[in-house]
């Protein structure tokens, strides 16, 4: 695992996402942690690791040996599925046809109240 390497010492947390999302694109690997993730399987935490003095959230006693916390999340679907279920996005025209997402974003500001960007 990547925790007993010397680069493992600097991460402490891994999200692991399937090959059709960019990793290099934070708004797509939240959205795979938000629809893919399953909260009872997908999150493992691992105590003991390897860890360092600097480690802001470590108590003393790990910070004088040397010891960190890591999580991995998986954000995929399981491979034991027989099918994968399609992607839920806003902008996927199989779940909202060009000329509903039109309406939305027309009444998005004046009538639902929310900012035009986030």
């Amino acid at each position: 695992m990547l925790w007993g390497s010397k680069a493992g010492v600097y991460l402490h947390w891994i999200i692991v996402v399937e090959d059709d999302i960019s990793a290099w694109n934070l708004e797509d690997v939240f959205h795979a942690v938000v629809f893919k993730c399953d909260p009872r399987r997908g999150i493992m935490v691992y105590d003991r690791t390897l860890g360092m003095p600097l480690d802001p959230y470590a108590p003393p006693y790990d910070r004088a040996y040397g010891l960190g916390k890591g999580v991995v999340i998986d954000a995929t679907f399981p491979w034991e599925w027989a099918f994968k279920p399609i992607v839920v996005s806003i902008d996927n025209p199989q779940i909202y046809p060009p000329e509903v997402q039109r309406k939305v974003a027309e009444r998005w500001v004046k009538e639902y109240g929310y900012r035009e960007s986030y």
